[in-house]
């Protein structure tokens, strides 16, 4: 768990980090590098993550009021599965950072965590209007002449 301590070191302040655990992260050997790595972050509810919960989380490394954390429980998804899903504004650019960790209990292979990039200005495109036609418009009925 060195590795992942030193990574989250690695990140320089003020860049994005975001986090989605895997099934079964709790059966490695020694997880408290780990819990040291993303405290350090400003993440909150990591610790309290039991075996197979979703967890996730996004935010700026150096700003802890930035971080957004989601821990789906055993009750997120009934009792086959539990997701966690957070989705983070990046301030000035138009785009979101979509997170999500789901654990499927029975069906292994259903598992899976994702992480997608939105470019958000293309979902709100700007129509602009180049003619005005506020002194040519008359109120009539469509499909009828003057």
């Amino acid at each position: 768990m060195l590795y992942v301590r030193a990574s989250v070191v690695g990140i320089p302040d003020g860049e994005i980090f975001a986090i989605a655990t895997q099934k079964n992260f709790l059966n490695t050997a020694d997880v408290s590098a780990l819990y040291t790595a993303i405290d350090a972050l400003g993440a909150t509810s990591f610790k309290t993550a039991t075996a197979d919960d979703a967890y996730v989380a996004i935010g700026l490394k150096g700003n802890t009021e930035s971080v957004q954390e989601k821990l789906g429980g055993d009750s997120s998804g009934g009792a086959d599965y539990n997701e966690a899903s957070v989705v983070y504004v990046v301030p000035n650019i138009e785009r979101e950072i979509k997170v999500t960790s789901s654990n499927h209990q029975v069906e292994e292979f259903l598992s899976f965590t994702e992480f997608d990039v939105i470019n958000t200005y293309l979902t709100r495109p700007i129509i602009q209007v180049h003619d005005d036609i506020t002194n040519d418009w008359n109120v009539g009925k469509f499909g009828t002449e003057d």
